[in-house]
């Protein structure tokens, strides 16, 4: 996770985590009595199915005792690295569209599930423990189950240059990246948190799970910035709360006593805001106009300039003809592109 935390999760891979969780529970307690049995066959096998992630049923029964939230985080990270496995290190031989979208929906399901079976007392990802304090270990799973989301979602966003309404990708990775953001928010604030205080830096410092959300929230804001120049230049409300959102994180975080990795979440941030382009596909900045397109662009493409670049959308620096990157990161992304240069 540590490898993972300045944003970009390609190195985590599933076989570093597909271990039983740890379970030292090997009685049944009777409630009345207080007396201790061993389990049954049954009962041993009903909590292998809790705690092996080669169980069908692993993302979908949980705990609920002192344990829980921590045993839920563990479930999210096996999920991070199945999807991030499938994403970028797993090679994928020739499949068909049909295969490629049921391996996408597979994965989406699984995401879903978790999130949908997450026990009613653990669906509030601000818990306190029994001891008053914060359960860092509940709100850094539930923040893992967003981020999977934006990973499984996020280079597949403007590939099909469908309007950003019609977006499905879009649509989720906006939906997830704004909660993260309102959470992160909300902390700063110490809004219905019964808080003190909270040190962003250090708590991001200590824990790498929520760094590396918070690097994902940010980095899908300032797409959204870039998609919104590009589509819909004249909306500067929303324009400008994504970029105050971004810059009231980074201002709260910048004045912590410490910060993760040195900073560098800072330093990729604030380049992403000078240039969000580099997150958007060539594509989109670069479109080959095609009248037969069943989804024709609907926004003006960038006029040339000179010769040298591309003139910014709102009167700015121009963009160089290398600040859009083609979205073939992912596996899904390239096996998408390769098939619709073969229509």
């Amino acid at each position: 996770m540590c490898s993972a935390a300045g944003g970009f999760a390609s190195t985590v891979d599933e076989k570093d985590s597909m271990i039983p969780i740890s379970s030292p529970t090997i009685y049944r307690v009777n409630e009345q009595d207080g007396s201790q049995r061993r389990m049954s066959r049954e009962e041993e096998e009903e909590e292998m199915a809790c705690i092996s992630p080669h169980s069908p049923s692993f993302f979908f029964k949980h705990r609920t005792g002192d344990q829980g939230s921590l045993q839920l985080l563990i479930k999210a990270a096996v999920l991070l690295g199945k999807v991030n496995t499938t994403l970028y290190r797993r090679s994928h031989p020739a499949k068909t569209s049909h295969e490629i979208h049921q391996e996408h929906e597979h994965l989406s399901n699984l995401i879903w599930g978790l999130y949908h079976s997450i026990p009613p007392s653990f669906k509030n990802p601000f818990k306190m423990t029994r001891f008053g304090q914060l359960d860092a270990c509940l709100l850094s799973a539930h923040t893992l189950i967003h981020t999977s989301l934006i990973q499984l979602n996020e280079d597949l966003v403007c590939l099909d240059l469908h309007p950003p309404a019609e977006d499905g990708h879009l649509q989720i990775c906006k939906l997830s990246g704004q909660v993260l953001i309102d959470w992160f928010l909300q902390l700063i604030q110490h809004k219905n948190l019964g808080l003190i205080s909270v040190d962003l830096g250090q708590l991001l410092c200590g824990n790498p799970t929520l760094n590396f959300g918070l690097s994902v929230a940010m980095r899908t804001q300032c797409r959204l910035i870039a998609i919104n120049r590009v589509f819909n230049p004249s909306a500067r409300a929303e324009l400008d709360l994504l970029s105050f959102q971004i810059d009231q994180i980074l201002g709260h975080l910048s004045k912590s006593a410490k910060m993760p990795l040195e900073g560098r979440i800072i330093e990729l941030i604030t380049g992403l805001l000078q240039n969000p382009y580099s997150l958007l596909p060539r594509s989109v900045l670069f479109p080959i106009i095609d009248p037969t397109h069943p989804h024709p662009t609907s926004y003006h493409p960038l006029n040339n300039n000179n010769g040298n670049g591309l003139a910014h959308p709102e009167g700015g620096s121009k963009l160089n003809v290398d600040d859009g990157h083609e979205s073939m990161k992912s596996n899904f992304a390239l096996a998408r592109m390769l098939g619709r240069s073969a229509l």
